[in-house]
């Protein structure tokens, strides 16, 4: 499929050896896009919504008119606690078509001495080091507690076997104590067999990505099922709608689904404005990533196509309603947040961008970045433009269910297939080692297990 959707550029090809790019000239040029104003749109309703969800903050469940960061204070939203209506009601409603493999999780021994762990900042920061502490603590058989200061992990995630809501209480201290403490960060050493991450020539590249083991490892994904299936009432409130129209569309034959996350910084200052090679030219990377879908839906043969934009910056929605084909149909959730007029919400450490809101509105903020989040990794393709931490849950999960994921060239327009890099193609000797370190480590648990049940000790790593 990915080979008839796209061609091989000459001066890719010889830095990417058998990766497959998808160019963005195979449609001609799309220069008539640019002269496009909202009222001249294909699809008029779309624009019209948007607008009317951006200005009058329809569909907003409770939150009244959509307001920016500095007028919040001015509504009572940052001084008063209301409860939004329906954000504890939601049900939950299941995935259709979305299957994932996963692998059993070790079952917690109580008699352990819990993983504390917490985080800052966003969302997709915070899972980054959150996901990989919880994989380290589940190989020992213990159980994770997650204290966050600021939004309660329950106001997003129920508590699992695996992991709870915690506190700076007695436990806290024990695993501080005892190296069992893990501050805004990962544990050493816990991805087991370590993958070499080598340079794909994509953004993945330019933004840092840690090793293959965060899209590869088969505990990660099994993690991520997890937190999936424990969101939150709140999270379910806006994924819901969102889901359902997703779901709808898997039912209806040669219909197609997308998503995308285009993280474009919304005049955001601090650490991200100092950091002048993540910024991007938003109209440039918009007409790429439309052009990537109409390949896709193109080599899928499929005659009707639905899209899920995420994005910190609320124009970049309104764009894809006004450029998008007349048989596509662009997703809207029913709830949404207020955006502020700088920035994220939860930005870098430090950020005060959240301080005019409520500690209720923080929670539906936070909410609703885990609803967006989750949802991204439900399409049959995911096309990420440009990598950040939020998008990394997203490609986990499609990777696992064996969808496609196009990744921005980081020196062209050009698209490519992530599984067509060497770093994240399944190799079968990879594989029978990693059973073999698997079928070690379980022994090297078990060793564990005996001494600190006999002895009350706790035992590092490097002492079985």
């Amino acid at each position: 499929m990915v080979q008839s959707l796209t061609k091989h550029a000459s001066d890719q090809s010889a830095t990417n050896a058998g990766a497959v790019a998808v160019g963005v000239d195979m449609f001609g040029s799309e220069a008539n896009h640019d002269a496009r104003v909202p009222g001249e749109n294909k699809n008029p309703n779309v624009w019209s919504k948007q607008n009317e969800v951006t200005k009058k903050g329809v569909g907003v469940n409770g939150l009244g008119p959509s307001q920016k960061a500095g007028e919040l204070e001015a509504t009572g939203m940052s001084t008063s606690d209301t409860k939004l209506a329906g954000d504890e009601k939601a049900d939950a409603m299941e995935p259709k078509g979305v299957v994932i493999p996963t692998v059993p999780l070790n079952p917690i021994n109580f008699s352990l001495l819990a993983v504390y762990t917490d985080g800052c900042c966003g969302i997709g920061h915070r899972l980054s080091r959150i996901l990989p502490t919880l994989v380290w603590a589940n190989r020992q058989g213990r159980k994770t507690h997650v204290v966050w200061d600021d939004i309660p992990w329950g106001k997003i995630f129920n508590d699992t076997d695996y992991v709870v809501r915690g506190h700076h209480d007695a436990g806290y201290s024990k695993a501080k104590n005892h190296k069992l403490l893990v501050t805004n960060s990962v544990p050493e050493h816990w991805e087991g067999e370590k993958k070499q991450y080598k340079p794909t020539g994509t953004v993945l590249d330019a933004n840092r990505v840690p090793g293959p083991q965060y899209f590869d490892d088969d505990t990660i994904t099994s993690m991520l099922v997890s937190l999936r299936d424990s969101l939150s009432p709140l999270v379910r409130s806006y994924l819901n709608s969102v889901r359902a129209q997703l779901n709808e569309a898997r039912d209806s034959n040669g219909h197609v689904t997308m998503c995308t996350h285009v993280r474009q910084g919304n005049n955001e200052v601090g650490d991200w404005q100092d950091k002048t090679w993540r910024h991007i030219d938003l109209k440039t990377v918009l007409h790429s990533t439309h052009s990537v879908m109409k390949k896709f839906v193109l080599s899928s043969n499929a005659t009707m196509a639905s899209i899920y934009v995420a994005s910190d910056n609320p124009e970049v929605s309104l764009w894809f309603g006004s450029h998008i084909s007349k048989h596509w149909n662009l997703i809207q959730p029913k709830k949404v947040m207020p955006k502020p007029k700088h920035g994220v919400w939860f930005g870098q450490h430090g950020s005060k961008t959240s301080h005019v809101l409520n500690k209720t509105m923080k929670n539906e903020a936070m909410a609703e970045a885990a609803a967006e989040m989750f949802i991204l990794g439900e399409c049959d393709a995911l096309i990420i433009p440009n990598y950040s931490s939020f998008s990394f849950p997203s490609i986990a999960l499609t990777k696992a269910r064996h969808k496609p994921v196009f990744l921005r060239s980081s020196t062209s327009l050009d698209f490519y297939e992530m599984s067509s890099f060497e770093s994240f193609k399944y190799n079968y000797k990879q594989s029978i080692r990693y059973k073999v370190d698997a079928r070690i480590g379980q022994r090297r648990y078990h060793r564990r297990l005996m001494f600190e049940e006999n002895t009350g000790f706790v035992l590092c790593d490097e002492e079985l």
